[in-house]
């Protein structure tokens, strides 16, 4: 599953895949993300690389002031539980 392999490449992490949490769709830049929650199963060596410079796990109010407000949004969602949510992202969100 790409999701799999996207999350070893990009943290090192090996994870199970548990379900779509949301689709999100950008007009503005044609950009459709969607977002899984996965478990954690286990943490092969890695190292950072020029698309991921560090991994780290943040407390909800203590993320990084740079986040964009979609990624916020992203994260809200999935701490809210939602399944197989669809949002679509404008200017104004």
């Amino acid at each position: 599953m790409g999701v799999k392999r996207e999350v070893l490449e990009e943290t090192g992490y090996v994870v199970e895949v548990n379900n779509l949490i949301s689709t999100y769709y950008s007009c503005s830049n044609d950009n459709l993300v969607f977002l899984f929650r996965a478990t954690i199963l286990n943490r092969i060596d890695w190292k950072p690389n020029e698309e991921i410079e560090q991994v780290q796990f943040f407390e909800r109010e203590k993320l990084p002031e740079q986040i964009h407000p979609w990624n916020i949004k992203r994260i809200d969602d999935a701490l809210e539980n939602k399944i197989c949510h669809f949002h679509i992202f404008d200017e104004s969100s």
